[in-house]
C-alpha cells in the first residue's frame, strides 16, 4: 500500500511538471466526496489541520471584508467555489508532500488534445459500469470505432490500467477526459456529521443549490439545445431496431476528423450537424442494409474546449469546459472574482479580437440573462481590478458595500440598495466622502430634491448613511387592568376616558369602578397621577370623564386587587375517586365536595371521615367528625357549609379499624399445602378439598388452631371423616387465620420395605420385610440358608449413607470441617516459616567466602576458579527443593461413609437375636462371598501374587513367598486388610486370614539435605574453593 501511495505522489509530481512544460491546466485533486468511506474522516480531519494552517496564508484580502447583505448580493454566488478551490488546493499539496498516501482512489485519465493520456490508479471493482447515462464517477468510457469487427458489440465499458513506474498509457483519443466528477460542497457553516461523503443531491425544487463544478457540469447532464452542432469529441448513444431486428444499441464518438463509424452503415460526416439532423443521416445510411429500420440518437457526453480566465479571478488559469457552457458557468468554475477583482467591468474576449463587457449587477438586480452568454473555444474571461467600492447601511433595504462605476452616483448607489426604508429619512442622508487630493467632508443630501447638488459624485471608501425617525408614537394613549382588550389605541380629539373604556369593550365583570388611576406623563418625561371616578366617569359625567392627552395611561383595578378575596380552595384527601385540591363556590357543602370528587370508593370508611378547618391566619383550627352516610343524607349536622381551606380526609376500613388477612392455612397430609383466601362461607371441608384432598396417610384427626385468641387456648379436633361427608359439628366455618392441620399416620407404608440378598445362598435376591425388626438371620434363613462354598465370615452389610449419617450429623461434620481447615491454615504458615528459616541459615553457609587452603593441588587443579554465579543459583535451587505441602483438602465425598456396616454373620446365624444378628433395614444389601483359598500380597514386592492360605501365618510369611521387599517398601507400614473389609496395621495382627490382603506401601528414597546440614556445614569450610564446593553438593543431591 505504501508502495503504490509514493508512485501515485510520483506520477502527479511527474505530471504536474509535464503540464507546466506544455502549458496545459493543472486538474485538481479529488475532493473528499470521493475518498472511500473507511478513509474519508482521517483525510478530513488532515485537512482540516491544514486548512487551519494554510489558509490565512493562502488569503488575499486586502480590504475589510464584505457585510453580510454584500455575501447575499454577489460574493455569495463565488463563496462555495473558493472553498471548494482552495480545499482543492490544499488536498493537492498533501498529496504531493506524501501525507496522504492511498491507491484506490478512483481517478479518470485526462487526456490532452495531442494525444497523450496521463496515467491514474485503477479505478476499484465497485467503480465499473453499472447503468448508461451519466457515466459513474470514476470510470472511463472509451470510445471505440465501430467496424466490422466490433459492428456486434454495443457498449465498451472500460477500467483504466494500473500503470507501472516508468510507462505512460497513451490512447489515440483526443477527447479531454475530467480527472475529477462533480462535487457538492455545503455552504459555508452548514454542519457535516463525521464520516458523512459528500454527494451531488438532486437539482429539484428544494434541493437545488450546487457548488461550482457541478453548476459548471451539470449542462452534460441535460439534453443539448436543438441548435448545437455536433463535432469531434462528442459521445452519441445510437439505438436502431427493424421489423425483423431487435433493438440494438451501440455508444459511437466523432472521431478528430468530424466522421463516426456506424454498426453496418460504414463511415459518415457528423461535423457541423444538429442531432435531428445527424439523426436522420443514419437512418437513411442503415436503411440501405436495414429495411424499415427506426433510428434513435442522444447525446451522451458533449466535448469540451478550452478557455482562459485571467485578471482578478479567485483561481485564473486555463480550464476545460464542456462546449456548452457559459461565461457564468466559467466564473463559478474559477471561484468568481477575487477580493479585488471587478464584479461590473468582466470582460470576455473572443478569438476574432471582440471584447464584449458584461456587468454581473444587471444579472443579480434585473436578472438579464443576456450577461449570460455561451463560451467559444478559445475565449479569455478577463476580471480587471476594482476601482470604487462604497458602503451603504442605515434605513435601506439591503445595505451592503457596492461597486459603482465612475459615470454612477448617490442615488444610483441607493437604488442599488433596494432604496430607502419608509422608516428612513429621505431628507437627510449623510455621506462621508472626500474632496479629491485635499480633505475629508461630511455631505448631507436630500433625496427628495431632483438637483445634482443632492446627488453628489461618490469616491472609493466613501461611506453612505440613512438616518431612521424617532421610535415614538405621536398619538398613543394605553389602557390596562380589567378590561375586555386592553392595550394601545390612537388618541382623536376630543377622547375622554369614557371613550377610551369603550373602545377597550368595556369593563371587566370583577372591575372595581369606585376608582380609576390616570398616569399622565408631564414633558420631562415624569408622570402625573390623577385619581378618576370610573363609574361617574363612565355616565359621562363632565367632573369625572377627563379627557385623555398623548401618552396618557388609564388603570382599571379588579376587586381582586383592591380588596381582600379570600383564598377559595378546599382540599379532599383519602378514599376518593378524584382527590386534590377545588374551588370552593358559595353554598357549597361537604356533600358537593364529595359529588365533584367522584365519590367514595367501595372500601372506604364511611361512619367517620374528619373535616380540618383552617383559621384565617393559616393555623389550625377545630377537626369536625363526619358521617358521610348522614352527610348524603343532606343531614345539617353533617353536611356542614365549607369554609376556604378546609380539608376533608376520608379513610379506608384498613386505615379506620383493624382488619385481619382473609387467609387460611392448611398443612401435614394433603396433597397442597399452603395458604388459600378464605371465603365468607368457608368450611373445613372446603378447605381440604382446595387443597386436593387428604393424603392415603392421613390420620382420622384434624387440628384447627385459631389466630387472635389467648395463650393456651387449645386448638379444635375433628373427625376428618365426618368433616368431609358434611357433618356440621366436624365441619365448622373457618375464620380468618385459622391453621389446619392434617395429621399422617405413622405405622403407614406406602411402598413395602426391601433387602437385597447375593451371593452365596440357596436363594438370592430381593426380600421384602414382614416385620420392622426383621434381622440378617431371619432374611438368611428365608433364603434357604448358605451354600457349602459360602463364607461367612467375609459377608458385607451395605447401607444407603442417608441412614448412616443424621442430617445433625451431616451438618457438624461440615462444621467441624471448616474449622479443621483454618487450624491446617496456620499449622502450615508455621511449618513454611520454619522452612524459610532453614533456607536463609543453609544459604548463608553455602555464601560464605572460600578459605584458602592447599586442597587445589590434592584435587590437581592449578588454577582453582570460583563457580559461576548461574551455578550457585543452581546449587541453592536445589538445597531448597524440599518444600512445605499444604494438608490434603478433603472433599464433600470424603465426609459421607462409604455406606459399608461390618457384620458377622457366622456369630448372627448361630446366635440369632444377639447383638451381631442386626436388624436390617429397607435398601440394604447383604453380599455372602464364597470361601477363598489363598492371600494376596501386593504393593512394594519382589513378585505381587496370590498365595495359598496357611493357617497361623504371620504377614512375613507370605511376603517371603511373594519374594520379599522391595528397595523402595515401607516395612513400617504394612497394611493387612480383612475380608469383612476391616483394615489393621501389620503390627496388630498375629495371623494372617483366609482372604486376606498384605497391602506393602512404597517410601520415598530421597533424603533431605537440610538433616545433613551439620555435615554439609563441616565439609563447605574445609573446602578451598567454591567450585569444589559446587561439586560436592550436586554429588550430595545424586
Amino acid at each position: 500500500m505504501r508502495r503504490i501511495g509514493f508512485a501515485f505522489c510520483f506520477w502527479l509530481l511527474l505530471s504536474t511538471l509535464s503540464r507546466a512544460q506544455t502549458g496545459h491546466q493543472t486538474p485538481l485533486p479529488p475532493s473528499p466526496a470521493q475518498l472511500s468511506t473507511v478513509e474519508q474522516k482521517r483525510d478530513k480531519d488532515a485537512l482540516a489541520d491544514a486548512t487551519g494552517n494554510n489558509a490565512r496564508a493562502m488569503s488575499t484580502e486586502t480590504r475589510p471584508q464584505p457585510t453580510t447583505q454584500l455575501e447575499r448580493f454577489g460574493y455569495s454566488y463565488f463563496k462555495q467555489a473558493r472553498e471548494a478551490i482552495t480545499l482543492r488546493r490544499l488536498y493537492f499539496q498533501m498529496l504531493l508532500q506524501g501525507t496522504l498516501q492511498r491507491s484506490n482512489i478512483p481517478l479518470t485519465l485526462p487526456v490532452t488534445s495531442q494525444g497523450e493520456a496521463e496515467a491514474a490508479p485503477a479505478a476499484p471493482p465497485e467503480a465499473t459500469h453499472k447503468q448508461e447515462s451519466p457515466p459513474p464517477t470514476g470510470a472511463v468510457q472509451k470510445a471505440t470505432p465501430v467496424t466490422k469487427e466490433t459492428s456486434k458489440q454495443e457498449t465498451v465499458p472500460v477500467t483504466p490500467p494500473v500503470p507501472s513506474r516508468t510507462e505512460v498509457p497513451t490512447t489515440s483519443e483526443s477527447v479531454p477526459q475530467l480527472l475529477f466528477p462533480p462535487v457538492y460542497y455545503p455552504p459555508s457553516g452548514t454542519p457535516q456529521a463525521p464520516g458523512t461523503p459528500f454527494v451531488l443531491p438532486p437539482a429539484d425544487a428544494l434541493r437545488n443549490f450546487v457548488g461550482p463544478d457541478a453548476m459548471l457540469w451539470m449542462n452534460v447532464l441535460m439534453p443539448a439545445p436543438e441548435r448545437y452542432q455536433l463535432g469531434p469529441g462528442d459521445l452519441l448513444t445510437l439505438r436502431y431496431w427493424s421489423e425483423t431486428l431487435e433493438p440494438r444499441e451501440a455508444t459511437v464518438r466523432i472521431d478528430p476528423q468530424g466522421a463516426l463509424n456506424l454498426p453496418m452503415g460504414g463511415r459518415i460526416i457528423a461535423r457541423g450537424q444538429t442531432l435531428p439532423q445527424l439523426e436522420e443521416t443514419i437512418r437513411k445510411a442503415l436503411s440501405r442494409v436495414i429495411r424499415n429500420v427506426e433510428v434513435t440518437l442522444t447525446l451522451r457526453e458533449l466535448r469540451t474546449m478550452t478557455i482562459i480566465i485571467a485578471g482578478e479571478a479567485y483561481a485564473p488559469g486555463s480550464y476545460q469546459v464542456p462546449a456548452v457552457a457559459t461565461l457564468f458557468n466559467a466564473l463559478y468554475a474559477c471561484g468568481g472574482p477575487s477580493d479585488n477583482g471587478s464584479l461590473r467591468r468582466i470582460q470576455l474576449k473572443r478569438t476574432d479580437g471582440s471584447v464584449h463587457t458584461f456587468d454581473f449587477y444587471r444579472f443579480l438586480l434585473h436578472g438579464d440573462g443576456s450577461q449570460d452568454v455561451p463560451l467559444q473555444p478559445g475565449d479569455v474571461i478577463f476580471i480587471p481590478p476594482v476601482e470604487m467600492q462604497v458602503s451603504i447601511s442605515g434605513e435601506v433595504h439591503r445595505p451592503a458595500i457596492y461597486e459603482l462605476l465612475p459615470t454612477e452616483r448617490l442615488r444610483d448607489a441607493i437604488a442599488f440598495a433596494g432604496g430607502v426604508k419608509p422608516s428612513g429619512v429621505a431628507q437627510r442622508v449623510a455621506v462621508t466622502s472626500v474632496r479629491p487630493g485635499e480633505a475629508r467632508q461630511l455631505i448631507d443630501a436630500n433625496l427628495l430634491a431632483s438637483d445634482e447638488a443632492n446627488n453628489p459624485p461618490l469616491y472609493d471608501g466613501d461611506t453612505v448613511e440613512v438616518y431612521s425617525i424617532r421610535p415614538v408614537f405621536a398619538n398613543i394613549v394605553t389602557i390596562e387592568g380589567a378590561v375586555d382588550q386592553p392595550g394601545n389605541y390612537a388618541l382623536t380629539p376630543g377622547m375622554t376616558v369614557a371613550d377610551l373604556v369603550e373602545r377597550a369593550r368595556g369593563l371587566l365583570e370583577d372591575a372595581y369602578v369606585d376608582r380609576a388611576d390616570l398616569f399622565r406623563t408631564n414633558p420631562d418625561n415624569t408622570q402625573t397621577l390623577i385619581p378618576v371616578r370610573l363609574a361617574q366617569a363612565l355616565q359621562r359625567d363632565p367632573q369625572a370623564d377627563v379627557p385623555l392627552q398623548r401618552r396618557d395611561k388609564l388603570v382599571v383595578y379588579a376587586l381582586k386587587d383592591v380588596e381582600w378575596m379570600g383564598d377559595r380552595r378546599v382540599q379532599v384527601r383519602g378514599a376518593v375517586q378524584k382527590q386534590g385540591v377545588y374551588y370552593r363556590a358559595d353554598n357549597m357543602h361537604v356533600q358537593d365536595l364529595l359529588l365533584q370528587a367522584g365519590g367514595v370508593l367501595p372500601n372506604a370508611y364511611v361512619e367517620r371521615a374528619f373535616l380540618q378547618r383552617r383559621n384565617p391566619d393559616g393555623s389550625y383550627g377545630p377537626l369536625l367528625a363526619i358521617d358521610l352516610r348522614k352527610a348524603m343524607l343532606n343531614d345539617p349536622e353533617h353536611n356542614v357549609l365549607l369554609q376556604d381551606r378546609d380539608m376533608l380526609m376520608v379513610y379506608t376500613r384498613e386505615q379506620a379499624q383493624f382488619t385481619p388477612e382473609n387467609v387460611v392455612t392448611i398443612d401435614g397430609a394433603v396433597q397442597s399445602p399452603g395458604a388459600y383466601p378464605r371465603a365468607e362461607n368457608m368450611r373445613l371441608a372446603d378447605l381440604i378439598r382446595l387443597a386436593g384432598g387428604p393424603l392415603p396417610e392421613a390420620a382420622e384427626r384434624v387440628e384447627i388452631a385459631k389466630a387472635r385468641k389467648p395463650i393456651g387456648t387449645p386448638p379444635l379436633e375433628v373427625d376428618l371423616n365426618q368433616a368431609l361427608s358434611g357433618m356440621e359439628s366436624s365441619n365448622p366455618l373457618l375464620e380468618d387465620g385459622d391453621v389446619v392441620t392434617v395429621r399422617a399416620r405413622g405405622d403407614f407404608r406406602l411402598k413395602p420395605l426391601t433387602v437385597y440378598l447375593r451371593g452365596a445362598v440357596k436363594e438370592p435376591g430381593p426380600y421384602t420385610l414382614r416385620a420392622p425388626t426383621e434381622r440378617l438371620s431371619d432374611i438368611v434363613r428365608r433364603a434357604g440358608g448358605l451354600l457349602e462354598s459360602a463364607y461367612p465370615q467375609a459377608a458385607r452389610l451395605m447401607r444407603r449413607p442417608d441412614q448412616v449419617i443424621s442430617e445433625l450429623q451431616k451438618t457438624l461434620t461440615g462444621r467441624i470441617l471448616q474449622v479443621l481447615q483454618v487450624v491446617n491454615e496456620e499449622e502450615y504458615r508455621r511449618a513454611l516459616a520454619r522452612s524459610d528459616v532453614e533456607r536463609v541459615r543453609f544459604a548463608a553457609g553455602l555464601a560464605q567466602p572460600p578459605i584458602p587452603t592447599s586442597a587445589s593441588a590434592l584435587l590437581g587443579q592449578t588454577a582453582p576458579t570460583a563457580p559461576a554465579p548461574e551455578k550457585v543459583a543452581e546449587a541453592a535451587t536445589l538445597l531448597t527443593r524440599d518444600l512445605v505441602s499444604q494438608a490434603r483438602p478433603l472433599k464433600e465425598e470424603d465426609l459421607l461413609p462409604a455406606g459399608n456396616v461390618r457384620v458377622d454373620l457366622a456369630t448372627a446365624l448361630q446366635k440369632p437375636g444377639s447383638e451381631a444378628d442386626v436388624e436390617v433395614r429397607d435398601g440394604d444389601i447383604i453380599y455372602i462371598p464364597e470361601k477363598p483359598t489363598t492371600v494376596a500380597v501386593t504393593g512394594a514386592v519382589v513378585v505381587p501374587s496370590a498365595v495359598l492360605y496357611t493357617p497361623n501365618k504371620s504377614v512375613s510369611y507370605y511376603v517371603e513367598y511373594a519374594g520379599g521387599f522391595t528397595s523402595d517398601a515401607a516395612r513400617d507400614r504394612i497394611l493387612v486388610i480383612r475380608a469383612t473389609g476391616e483394615v489393621l496395621p501389620a503390627q496388630k495382627v498375629r495371623s494372617v486370614g483366609l482372604g486376606d490382603i498384605i497391602f506393602v506401601p512404597t517410601k520415598v528414597m530421597a533424603e533431605r539435605l537440610r538433616d545433613r546440614q551439620a555435615e554439609i556445614d563441616a565439609v563447605i569450610r574445609s573446602i578451598t574453593t567454591g567450585a569444589i564446593a559446587f561439586r560436592l553438593i550436586e554429588t550430595l543431591i545424586r
